[in-house]
């Protein structure tokens, strides 16, 4: 019986911290104007979990075709992730399991979130990932405004290439964890210690009883 009690703790141990960082794939379809009045969208896919005030957010990027730069993932990596928020994106040549994929041609020229350029810096490349995270740009002309507000302006990266992760940029990840959770509610850490002690204390009833 202290075996079978030992095995069933260890299990319930590993069970809490797997469920606590379980990843779930956010999906959503991305409205958007630009400043000549043209209505898109564009689709969101991406995995994210929750736990102890951070939240982990992974993007995998399927490389169709080209080779990238050696430096994109970290430098993109680095540039959104921010204490609160841990950003991990992968570029995978496997088409087995992927958010997005990307074709990437030799030399240089204007991106958009399915091809990029070879020689393109990795500012330009963290402002594509930032469209498939659901963000508008903040520049006229063509760019992908936010339908509602139209904002502009050039202090972030979504407005420019020069400009930084700017707060407001996270209200989409937030927006993804509450989504999820009204979609799919997901039980807390806690509710499943309560169930597990009282399932160790069931046992140790049955112990003395039938002792």
């Amino acid at each position: 019986m202290k075996k079978l009690l030992f095995v069933i703790l260890i299990f319930f141990i590993w069970v809490t911290s797997i469920y606590a960082l379980s990843f779930r794939t956010y999906t959503k379809l991305v409205p958007t104007i630009n400043s000549g009045g043209v209505e898109w969208a564009w689709p969101v896919n991406y995995d994210i979990a929750y736990e102890k005030g951070t939240t982990y957010v992974d993007l995998d990027l399927y490389i169709r075709k080209g080779t990238i730069n050696p430096n994109w993932e970290n430098d993109v990596e680095s540039f959104w992730s921010k204490p609160g928020y841990n950003i991990n994106i992968d570029f995978v040549t496997s088409s087995d399991d992927f958010n997005y994929w990307v074709e990437v041609v030799p030399g240089y020229g204007a991106p958009n979130m399915r091809y990029w350029w070879s020689d393109l810096g990795w500012r330009e490349i963290a402002h594509e990932v930032g469209h498939m995270f659901g963000m508008y740009d903040e520049y006229g002309g063509n760019g992908a405004l936010n339908p509602v507000t139209k904002y502009i302006g050039f202090d972030g990266i979504m407005g420019s290439i020069l400009g930084t992760n700017l707060d407001r940029y996270y209200e989409v990840f937030d927006e993804a964890i509450a989504s999820l959770n009204r979609d799919q509610p997901v039980p807390e850490p806690a509710t499943i210690f309560l169930v597990g002690s009282g399932m160790i204390g069931l046992i140790t009833f049955a112990r003395r009883k039938f002792k």
